[in-house]
């Protein structure tokens, strides 16, 4: 008897539990992340983007480990400002308790990747409805739904990650400039200055044109679903300033993107505060 309970137990114990969701297709959902940005699923893919998702709970030591890969891979594509978008679906936990598992293990220098929790922001029902029963899982949609990796694991670095969705067409990008304290730092940004940042009532949009161009602004969540357009103008050469009205916008950081005929020309961020 004492044999084949040793036994048993080296059998579990050898058995890796299945970590990848049994779902082969997206599974469309709306959440809210912690500072209150709403993320659909289906707007962004629906974009031609590529969507992240790091299933993970706050006191899992492999999540704590895995999550400093994951933030290097979201920066490597322009934190949520390329064609693909991060996001961390918490399990069980409050906003409280993943914001310091975001404080304490988002520990790169610069931006850190949105995350979901459990409770306020409706992380739990899309694990559930993603058959999540290990953690971490990582996962990647493509833009037409399918789950194109169904589990990255194990993930030996931020460099793997990153590798494996740029295989699957993610374009890497620079991240725009981080953190409240930060934003006043105009050096990170060639044609665009802003000012008051935050910014409660009006924004304020210095830009430069080098030669007549037809000038588009495209402000975005964090998530990189527009929330607002300043439709083409004809600029020729010069330095000017606009007003970004950004009373109706909920709390959080945005970022505006400057198209010159189409083409990108720069990125800032903007702070909202209520």
């Amino acid at each position: 008897m004492k044999n084949i309970f040793i036994l048993l137990l080296i059998t579990w114990l050898v058995i890796p539990v299945n970590a990848q969701t049994p779902l082969t297709i997206a599974e469309d959902f709306t959440v809210t992340d912690l500072d209150g940005n709403e993320f659909n699923l289906f707007n962004t893919l629906n974009s031609n983007k590529f969507v992240v998702i790091d299933f993970f709970y706050c006191t899992c030591v492999p999540c704590q480990l895995n999550t400093p890969k994951v933030q290097f891979a979201f920066q490597y594509f322009g934190c949520n400002t390329s064609n693909v978008i991060f996001i961390g679906m918490d399990t069980g936990d409050n906003n409280a308790e993943c914001r310091l598992f975001e404080e304490n293990y988002q520990n790169l220098p610069g931006n850190k990747f949105p995350s979901i929790s459990g409770d306020e922001g409706g992380g739990t029902a899309v694990c559930n409805t993603y058959g999540i029963n290990a953690y971490p899982t990582v996962i990647l949609i493509a833009p037409d739904k399918n789950i194109v990796e169904r589990d990255i694991w194990p993930i030996a670095d931020g460099e793997y990650l990153a590798g494996i969705i740029e295989g699957h067409g993610g374009i890497p990008a620079i991240c725009s400039p981080v953190g409240v304290q930060e934003v006043q730092d105009d050096q990170l940004t060639r044609y665009i200055k802003s000012y008051p940042n935050p910014a409660n009532n009006v924004f304020n949009l210095m830009f430069q044109v080098g030669t007549s161009a037809s000038v588009t602004f495209v402000v975005e969540n964090v998530f990189g679903n527009k929330v607002m357009e300043i439709s083409p103008i004809g600029y020729p050469l010069g330095s000017y300033t606009i007003q970004i009205p950004v009373e109706q916008l909920p709390e959080g950081i945005y970022m505006i993107t400057m198209l010159s005929n189409m083409e990108k020309m720069d990125v800032c961020k903007m702070v909202v505060v209520n």
